[in-house]
């Protein structure tokens, strides 16, 4: 028998992790109390807090940086429930089969369209930041970006607060997936 992957035994840790942890985010059911977002402020990585944006100061780096990759590390329930406009669907626990090896693993493809994460342009991810039985566990976007900086990639920034900040904020978002770029075909005989 073949040894696992070791991408695949990281995320089993990862899984197993927050499940002793006693984690189930839920986004649909509770409504994530102010405490659990101090909690989660108070976890993060204080030498790194220079990374952590507002959506406001997200928002003025997205215009003011065309070459900027947005990339939300969601779920796909959550991305179709609101999503920052062009940006990427790359779920955490996917995050690293989808960067590294020789064939990355391409997911979603109708909301990414090909596009692959360049080490050599800034990156801003962004989650849900879901309420949480246990807010010291880092939030999606803050775990992303551990992966991305191990990975090599140097200028990685989160959305603090995630999407719920960047609602309540009253700031311009996408709801359901992208149109296809392409428009399907028609059956219907061309007009003589």
């Amino acid at each position: 028998m073949p040894a696992p992957n070791s991408t695949v035994c990281h995320l089993l840790v990862l899984a197993g992790a927050l499940a002793l942890a006693g984690c189930e985010p839920d986004s649909k059911i509770h409504a994530q109390k102010p405490a659990d977002a101090r909690a989660r402020l108070t976890y993060r990585n204080k030498l790194d807090k220079h990374n952590w944006l507002s959506p406001v100061e997200a928002l003025r780096m997205i215009r003011e940086r065309p070459n900027l990759q947005l990339v939300c590390v969601a779920n796909i329930e959550e991305y179709r429930d609101g999503h920052l406009a062009g940006s990427m669907l790359i779920p955490v626990m996917a995050l690293r089969m989808s960067i590294e090896g020789d064939k990355p693993v391409t997911i979603y493809s109708e909301i990414n369209r090909g596009r692959a994460l360049s080490k050599d342009r800034p990156i801003l991810v962004y989650c849900w930041w879901n309420a949480c039985a246990c807010p010291t566990v880092p939030a999606y976007s803050e775990l992303a970006r551990t992966i991305l900086r191990r990975m090599g990639f140097k200028k990685v920034y989160s959305v603090e607060g995630g999407m719920r900040s960047w609602i309540a904020g009253k700031l311009p978002y996408e709801k359901g997936e992208p149109s296809p770029s392409v428009t399907p075909p028609t059956t219907r005989p061309a007009s003589q």
